[in-house]
């Protein structure tokens, strides 16, 4: 007797010999691993052994009697009875692993090519969103225009540039100490000199004064660049932030300036950064963020930027040989590049009032802090050498 069942798979019929009930097999079209059913004979009661059944059904028929049933032995595992459909297992072991047929590796390979890899579910929309922000990010940038071009400066009839106030809550002292500052300044302010140009601290009510006059060999050159598009854009983008770090430098050095003037008026002995006070109080002072990212490179020489006013024009203090100078930016006290641009600046013949008000107006003695500075009074006695940005500025 044989059992048939259909694969739950491929829905292919399938024969067994009844031998193998409950057993595993594999199908012979699909290749799946199945369970093999169990199918009670005819007559048989449930728990009833099916050889027992068998054999009692062939002993009640008289040997050679017409009619009796030709009982052949139980089929034992590996045996299958002729006559039996071409879908019968055969004589292996259900368990043995058998070739699958050509219409199954076929079924398979299609079954595969339908379900696409995850390699390229994932990989390629993450492709397409990295072109599409490369892209992106190339058309950006292309469309920035290059800063770098040609400029016209023009020379100031003045040799003193308006004046800047640094406030005093900036500089951070108590009400007593200041005056004490307030008085010392306006009755002797400071001056800081060198070969090219000259920065003098005096004070008023609202803060320190910073006045800077241009040596007799300098002249100052301004360089309007309000037209040009392209440094409009970027100090839309990097002011902000440039101007902070100018700003946190000048309130440093200013509050140590304050400290080291008020030891020294109480008759200690104090040595000021004079070189420090100049470049990062003075200049400070009346630099925007343009101005504090630049410099001035003229006959191999650097200058920085001296000042920059609310209109977008530059102000630099050069020697009167110069008929021509790059701006280029400067390194920061971080280490970072302040500007990535090369301009040109051709100085024109004309000639441009200030109507600003000479340092020589006021009356009031000065004391340089110079004296007993060597760093400041070396620099002062350089006369054959050009000034340089980190001990020498101008």
């Amino acid at each position: 007797m044989a059992i048939e069942f259909n694969c739950p798979y491929c829905t292919a019929t399938i024969r067994v010999p009844d031998a193998y009930t409950g057993k595993q097999g594999r199908c012979p079209k699909c290749d799946t691993k199945l369970l093999i059913p169990g199918v009670p004979l005819p007559n048989q009661t449930i728990g009833e052994e099916p050889t027992t059944a068998g054999q009692s059904a062939v002993a009640s028929q008289p040997p050679g009697k017409p009619g009796a049933v030709n009982a052949s032995p139980p089929l034992t595992a590996g045996q299958i009875p002729n006559g039996l459909s071409e879908n019968v297992a055969g004589s292996d072991d259900p368990f043995a692993i058998r070739q699958v047929p050509t219409s199954a590796v076929k079924s398979r390979h299609r079954s595969a090519r339908r379900r696409p890899s995850r390699t390229l579910v994932i990989g390629v929309p993450v492709i397409c969103f990295l072109i599409l922000f490369g892209f992106i990010a190339f058309s950006l940038t292309g469309s920035l225009p290059q800063l770098r071009g040609e400029l016209i400066g023009h020379r100031l009839e003045g040799l003193t540039h308006p004046r800047s106030t640094i406030p005093w809550s900036d500089v951070s002292l108590d009400e007593d100490d200041r005056k004490i500052l307030q008085d010392a300044l306006s009755t002797q302010p400071e001056l800081l000199t060198s070969e090219i140009l000259a920065c003098r601290l005096s004070a008023g009510d609202d803060g320190i004064i910073v006045t800077l006059t241009a040596q007799p060999g300098s002249q100052w050159i301004v360089v309007d660049v309000r037209g040009e598009k392209p440094l409009a854009i970027w100090q839309r983008k990097e002011g902000p932030h440039l101007n902070q770090f100018r700003l946190d430098e000048l309130r440093a050095t200013v509050k140590q300036y304050a400290k080291d003037k008020l030891l020294k008026i109480n008759g200690e002995q104090v040595v000021i950064n004079a070189v420090a006070v100049r470049d990062k109080v003075a200049l400070n002072a009346s630099r925007l963020s343009l101005s504090y990212a630049i410099q001035a490179i003229a006959d191999s020489a650097i200058f920085p930027c001296a000042a920059e006013d609310e209109l977008g024009q530059l102000y630099f203090c050069l020697p009167k040989t110069v008929q021509s100078f790059t701006i280029q930016g400067r390194t920061l006290a971080n280490g970072s590049p302040g500007f990535h641009g090369d301009y040109t600046v051709r100085i024109s013949g004309e000639t441009v009032a200030t109507g600003t008000k000479s340092a020589a107006a006021d009356s009031k003695p000065e004391t340089s802090i110079a004296e007993g500075n060597p760093e400041m009074s070396d620099e002062k006695s350089k006369t054959s050498e050009p000034d340089t940005e980190t001990n020498d500025s101008k």
